[in-house]
């Protein structure tokens, strides 16, 4: 009896026991994290903001200074100041939808005496010519049909690109010549004189790759171009092959605003940041490289964007998030997600990123952005948007060659709508299109207090489930099998 005695407590536990007992343990050291995410956020706690950048700081202040320094005369102070350098950025969408033929030659050498940066898309052919057009399809735009994948450049050149351009009841641009261009003869009008936000329009790599080919035949292309997609593949392949820099996709944009909401974006960099330290100390010079040229040349200087080595060899090569945005280009909302809040905004800025909101047409949305602290905004009106910068000081009354606006407007033919209509966001991801579908204003309103308690629910359920189906009997049972012995 003694024998059989020793042997029963001598018997190892069940696997099922083994196992609960790993989950228990799991189960609580979640509770731990998620009782430290849950203070974090009842109290708002946020690291120091000099945890989350890199010593060398890319503040405007300092780059403005160091610029100035190579103003020398008048002329230089003049140019300095046309070329606006500080931020915020107006990006003009397509050119411009409403003023002009969109994403037409004439249209964005109109914007771009008004506007920082030309926003354009790119598309590729049937026979492989890479043309700068936004829809998919020819319809809406040209007297054309089809998907313009499907067309050889040949058949687009053919087409009136301002077919249904229309303004006050007219098609005052029909019949003018104007085609579709190249990105060749974009490039060739626009790479010495124009800061370019290049979207991409589709997940297809290749043709990225073809982009990237067209970019090298052109100098310095890395220090004018910032390549921006809601799709997450294309830009995985401009960060691990090129120094361009990137927006973030649609799928990092919803993460990070799914953070910011639970008030955990800092912290992630943070833990990025001390997961680092040590390849941070030794990765990079202390020398700063600007983005854009800031060399003096008329529509050269547009951002004080300056790029510091060490973060960017961190933000490449950080294992927990190895393909990092520079910048984010984000709709005002998304359905019932609104994104034009402060406390996004403040988490991009705390974390070393950019933010612009597209499309931003009325000039109430763009005094609410720059109150916000927005780092700029796409448009299709930038008159307005040089309206409402100048109204704030932020751009000198006049344009930016010397020309008064009376005298522009003489010059630059281009037609002001009588309304401002936005753009509806839709979604390229299937989690965007489910917030969309599923997520109501109030919920939104209180999605992180939502999710907090979803999460806590489920965590002390799952405990209780341990105890009730596993342990609780198999303890019961093991505790009763000495006894009939």
């Amino acid at each position: 009896q003694s024998t059989k005695a020793q042997h029963t407590e001598h018997t190892p536990p069940h696997p099922n026991i083994m196992r609960a007992r790993i989950l228990l343990h799991l189960n609580t050291a979640l509770m731990a994290v998620l009782l430290v995410c849950t203070l974090i956020f009842v109290f708002d706690l946020q690291p120091p903001s000099a945890l989350l950048t890199p010593a060398q700081a890319d503040t405007y202040a300092q780059v403005e200074v160091e610029v100035r320094k190579e103003v020398s005369t008048e002329e230089d102070e003049q140019r300095w100041f046309s070329a606006r350098i500080a931020r915020p950025a107006v990006l003009a969408h397509r050119g411009s939808r409403y003023m002009q033929a969109e994403n037409t030659l004439c249209a964005h050498g109109v914007a771009l005496r008004y506007a920082d940066v030309l926003e354009m898309d790119v598309q590729r052919t049937a026979d492989g010519h890479l043309v700068v057009f936004h829809d998919d399809h020819l319809e809406r735009v040209t007297n054309g049909t089809g998907r313009i994948a499907d067309q050889t450049l040949e058949y687009l050149r053919s087409l009136d690109v301002a077919y249904h351009f229309r303004h006050a009841e007219t098609y005052p641009l029909r019949g003018t010549g104007l085609r579709i261009p190249t990105l060749h003869e974009f490039l060739d009008r626009f790479h010495q004189s124009a800061l370019i936000a290049l979207e991409l329009k589709t997940d297809d790599v290749s043709i990225s790759e073809q982009i990237l080919a067209t970019l090298r035949q052109y100098p310095h292309m890395e220090r004018r171009v910032v390549i921006t997609s809601r799709h997450c593949a294309p830009l995985r392949f401009w960060r691990e092959h090129t120094a361009f820099d990137t927006s973030a996709c649609e799928h990092e944009a919803m993460l990070f605003y799914l953070l910011s909401r639970l008030r955990l974006a800092r912290w992630q960099v943070l833990l990025m940041r001390l997961f680092l330290w040590q390849a941070e100390e030794s990765a990079a010079p202390s020398t700063q490289q600007p983005v854009w040229p800031l060399d003096g040349s008329n529509q050269a200087a547009h951002s004080l964007e300056y790029r510091d080595p060490a973060a960017h060899w961190l933000a490449d090569r950080n294992p927990l998030d190895p393909h990092s945005p520079r910048y984010y280009h984000v709709p005002m909302a998304s359905g019932p997600i609104r994104l034009d809040l402060r406390s996004v905004v403040d988490d991009v800025h705390a974390v070393g990123r950019r933010i612009n909101y597209w499309v931003v047409n009325e000039p109430a949305d763009m005094h609410r952005l720059l109150d916000l602290g927005a780092d700029g905004f796409v448009t299709d009106r930038f008159d307005v948007a040089h309206a409402v910068l100048a109204e704030r000081g932020l751009r000198p009354p006049h344009c930016f060659d010397g020309q008064t606006t009376q005298e522009a407007e003489e010059t630059d033919q281009y037609f002001v709508p009588s309304h401002n209509p936005g753009e509806v966001h839709g979604c390229v991801t299937t989690a965007c299109r489910l917030a969309q579908d599923y997520l109501g204003p109030s919920l939104c309103q209180h999605l992180g207090l939502l999710i907090y308690s979803l999460l806590w629910i489920t965590v002390l359920l799952g405990r209780w489930l341990l105890h009730v189906s596993i342990l609780r009997p198999r303890l019961k049972s093991s505790a009763q099998k000495p006894k009939q012995h």
